[in-house]
């Protein structure tokens, strides 16, 4: 499931007869639709103003209109997609398998690297989780070595400063009033993420418990 930052705009990876499209649907709609042309779609990202989505099928990353209409090719990847998101600056940041960030313009232009795990210190894959109520920051997943064990940073995408908020810590999301959820555990947590650099703010709250997480 992803969603645009507004709340307007709900994206749904739905599996029939063995493959997988894209549904959707507004806050003012009773029912989710079908995109069609997104078949074997998954990994779906909104752009900040919710007329565009992203998603990944097999080694390609395309876009379509929210509202319908024909998917277009933003740039092929070179091996398998993670996750990613659409930033402020109408770029798409992602990863894939066992490397770091990268990101491109939404028009498919200047793909560049954005981060490298360090592998001295143990990190094996960076993931981009969502971006911050802070301009040009996203949060992102650090993979470590071990089964299940993660943290998650903050990234300022123009310069690379990391500035660590989470660990242990998996996956996650940033809500619209900044709180940062997370899991650690087979918990779920929230914590309000503020200020320049982003920096956890108040009381970590436990908000679910005992989740079996895939």
């Amino acid at each position: 499931l992803a969603f645009s930052r507004s709340g307007d705009l709900f994206v749904m990876v739905v599996h029939t007869e063995g493959s997988r499209m894209l549904y959707v649907r507004r806050m003012d709609e009773l029912e989710y639709r079908p995109l069609a042309g997104t078949d074997r779609a998954y990994g779906p990202c909104v752009s900040p103003d919710s007329e565009w989505i992203a998603y990944f099928s097999g080694r390609t990353m395309k876009k379509i209109p929210a509202a319908g209409g024909t998917p277009q090719i933003i740039t092929q990847l070179s091996d398998r997609p993670l996750r990613a998101v659409w930033t402020d600056q109408n770029e798409i940041v992602w990863s894939e398998m066992n490397s770091g960030l990268m990101r491109i313009d939404a028009n498919g232009a200047n793909k560049r690297t954005v981060t490298e795990p360090d592998r001295e210190r143990g990190e094996s894959m960076h993931v981009p989780i969502d971006i911050t109520n802070v301009d040009g920051w996203i949060t992102m997943g650090i993979q470590r070595t071990g089964l299940g064990d993660a943290k998650i940073d903050a990234l300022f995408l123009a310069t690379g400063e990391r500035v660590p908020l989470v660990d242990p810590a998996v996956s996650g999301f940033i809500l619209p009033s900044g709180h940062l959820v997370h899991a650690a555990g087979d918990n779920v947590f929230a914590t309000r993420v503020v200020g320049t650099p982003p920096r956890l703010s108040g009381p970590t709250v436990e908000v679910l418990n005992k989740l079996m997480l895939d």
